[in-house]
Protein backbone atom coordinates (compact mmCIF):
# COMPACT_ATOMS: atom_id res chain seq x y z
CA UNK A 1 0.00 0.00 0.00
CA UNK A 2 0.84 3.32 -0.99
CA UNK A 3 2.65 5.62 2.62
CA UNK A 4 1.89 9.09 0.84
CA UNK A 5 0.33 11.54 3.66
CA UNK A 6 -2.83 11.23 1.58
CA UNK A 7 -3.08 7.54 1.41
CA UNK A 8 -2.24 7.86 4.89
CA UNK A 9 -5.26 9.66 6.13
CA UNK A 10 -7.77 7.95 4.08
CA UNK A 11 -6.61 5.19 6.08
CA UNK A 12 -7.04 6.70 9.21
CA UNK A 13 -10.37 7.86 8.28
CA UNK A 14 -11.11 4.49 7.37
CA UNK A 15 -10.28 3.21 10.96
CA UNK A 16 -11.70 5.56 12.51
CA UNK A 17 -15.14 5.12 10.87
CA UNK A 18 -14.95 1.38 11.53
CA UNK A 19 -13.58 2.20 15.29
CA UNK A 20 -16.62 4.51 15.89
CA UNK A 21 -19.36 2.07 13.69
CA UNK A 22 -18.26 -0.77 16.23
CA UNK A 23 -18.99 1.62 19.31
CA UNK A 24 -22.41 2.89 17.83
CA UNK A 25 -23.47 -1.06 17.16
CA UNK A 26 -22.36 -1.77 20.69
CA UNK A 27 -24.70 1.21 22.01
CA UNK A 28 -27.59 -0.11 19.43
CA UNK A 29 -26.96 -3.55 20.66
CA UNK A 30 -27.69 -2.16 23.96
CA UNK A 31 -30.98 -0.71 23.34
CA UNK A 32 -32.31 -3.58 21.74
CA UNK A 33 -32.29 -5.30 24.11
CA UNK A 34 -34.01 -2.80 26.68
CA UNK A 35 -36.81 -2.14 23.89
CA UNK A 36 -37.21 -5.78 24.13
CA UNK A 37 -37.19 -5.75 28.11
CA UNK A 38 -39.81 -2.80 27.81
CA UNK A 39 -41.95 -4.65 25.18
CA UNK A 40 -42.00 -8.03 27.55
CA UNK A 41 -43.41 -5.83 29.96
CA UNK A 42 -40.61 -6.73 31.99
CA UNK A 43 -40.84 -2.51 34.06
CA UNK A 44 -44.50 -2.88 33.81
CA UNK A 45 -47.13 -3.15 31.80
CA UNK A 46 -47.05 -0.91 28.70
CA UNK A 47 -50.38 0.99 26.75
CA UNK A 48 -50.90 -0.15 23.12
CA UNK A 49 -49.74 3.15 22.55
CA UNK A 50 -46.12 2.74 24.24
CA UNK A 51 -45.97 -0.45 22.52
CA UNK A 52 -46.43 0.68 19.22
CA UNK A 53 -43.88 3.20 20.13
CA UNK A 54 -41.55 0.35 21.19
CA UNK A 55 -41.39 -1.41 18.76
CA UNK A 56 -41.34 1.53 16.32
CA UNK A 57 -37.91 2.36 17.82
CA UNK A 58 -36.71 -0.99 18.23
CA UNK A 59 -37.38 -2.01 14.02
CA UNK A 60 -35.55 1.30 13.46
CA UNK A 61 -33.00 0.50 15.99
CA UNK A 62 -32.43 -2.89 13.96
CA UNK A 63 -32.29 -1.18 10.50
CA UNK A 64 -29.68 1.02 11.86
CA UNK A 65 -27.84 -2.18 13.08
CA UNK A 66 -27.87 -3.61 9.49
CA UNK A 67 -26.90 -0.26 7.81
CA UNK A 68 -23.72 -0.16 10.15
CA UNK A 69 -22.97 -3.67 9.64
CA UNK A 70 -23.16 -3.65 5.84
CA UNK A 71 -21.13 -0.24 5.65
CA UNK A 72 -18.59 -2.19 7.75
CA UNK A 73 -18.39 -4.73 5.63
CA UNK A 74 -18.45 -2.45 2.49
CA UNK A 75 -15.34 -0.79 3.51
CA UNK A 76 -13.31 -3.67 5.77
CA UNK A 77 -13.42 -5.85 2.00
CA UNK A 78 -13.39 -2.82 -0.23
CA UNK A 79 -16.57 -4.13 -1.77
CA UNK A 80 -18.92 -1.56 -4.22
CA UNK A 81 -22.35 -1.03 -2.60
CA UNK A 82 -24.64 -2.66 -4.25
CA UNK A 83 -28.47 -2.18 -4.30
CA UNK A 84 -30.88 -4.60 -4.39
CA UNK A 85 -33.49 -4.67 -7.17
CA UNK A 86 -36.95 -6.23 -5.88
CA UNK A 87 -40.31 -5.09 -6.19
CA UNK A 88 -41.08 -3.07 -3.49
CA UNK A 89 -44.48 -1.68 -2.27
CA UNK A 90 -43.93 1.57 -2.55
CA UNK A 91 -47.66 2.75 -1.32
CA UNK A 92 -46.91 0.59 1.98
CA UNK A 93 -43.11 1.89 2.47
CA UNK A 94 -44.33 5.84 2.43
CA UNK A 95 -46.93 5.07 4.42
CA UNK A 96 -45.00 3.21 7.36
CA UNK A 97 -42.58 6.23 7.24
CA UNK A 98 -45.42 8.88 7.78
CA UNK A 99 -46.29 6.42 11.05
CA UNK A 100 -43.17 6.46 12.38
CA UNK A 101 -42.92 10.09 12.10
CA UNK A 102 -46.51 10.98 13.60
CA UNK A 103 -45.31 11.73 17.11
CA UNK A 104 -42.44 13.78 16.28
CA UNK A 105 -44.18 15.55 14.04
CA UNK A 106 -47.06 16.20 16.65
CA UNK A 107 -44.01 17.70 19.07
CA UNK A 108 -43.25 20.20 17.05
CA UNK A 109 -46.99 20.81 16.12
CA UNK A 110 -46.74 19.74 12.53
CA UNK A 111 -49.32 17.62 11.54
CA UNK A 112 -48.50 14.65 8.33
CA UNK A 113 -51.22 13.97 5.88
CA UNK A 114 -50.61 10.96 3.47
CA UNK A 115 -52.86 10.87 0.34
CA UNK A 116 -52.44 7.03 -0.10
CA UNK A 117 -53.83 5.99 -3.55
CA UNK A 118 -56.50 3.79 -4.18
CA UNK A 119 -53.54 1.06 -5.79
CA UNK A 120 -50.46 0.54 -4.80
CA UNK A 121 -47.24 1.58 -6.81
CA UNK A 122 -45.18 -0.71 -7.20
CA UNK A 123 -41.09 0.07 -7.88
CA UNK A 124 -37.97 -1.79 -8.48
CA UNK A 125 -35.50 -0.94 -6.04
CA UNK A 126 -33.72 -1.79 -2.61
CA UNK A 127 -36.24 -1.25 -0.22
CA UNK A 128 -33.61 -0.61 2.81
CA UNK A 129 -32.28 2.40 0.33
CA UNK A 130 -35.33 3.59 -0.22
CA UNK A 131 -36.54 3.62 3.31
CA UNK A 132 -33.74 5.94 3.76
CA UNK A 133 -33.98 8.10 1.43
CA UNK A 134 -37.79 8.52 2.32
CA UNK A 135 -37.04 8.77 6.27
CA UNK A 136 -34.43 11.79 5.38
CA UNK A 137 -37.34 13.59 2.85
CA UNK A 138 -39.76 13.20 6.00
CA UNK A 139 -37.25 14.15 8.81
CA UNK A 140 -36.19 17.42 6.90
CA UNK A 141 -39.59 18.39 5.92
CA UNK A 142 -40.40 18.01 9.85
CA UNK A 143 -36.82 20.08 10.90
CA UNK A 144 -37.34 23.09 8.33
CA UNK A 145 -41.28 23.57 8.37
CA UNK A 146 -42.97 25.91 10.99
CA UNK A 147 -45.02 24.93 14.11
CA UNK A 148 -49.04 24.44 13.05
CA UNK A 149 -48.30 23.65 9.39
CA UNK A 150 -48.97 20.33 7.64
CA UNK A 151 -46.80 18.00 5.63
CA UNK A 152 -48.95 16.50 2.85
Amino acid sequence: MDNTPQTQTLQDKIDFFLLSAHELRTSLSAMKWLFKMLSDGDFGTLTEEQLNAITQASQANNRMVDLLNSTMTAIKNDDVITYAKIAVNLTGLVNEIAQEFTSEAKEHQITITYHQPSTDIIVCGDVTKLRIALHNIVENAIKYSNSNTEID
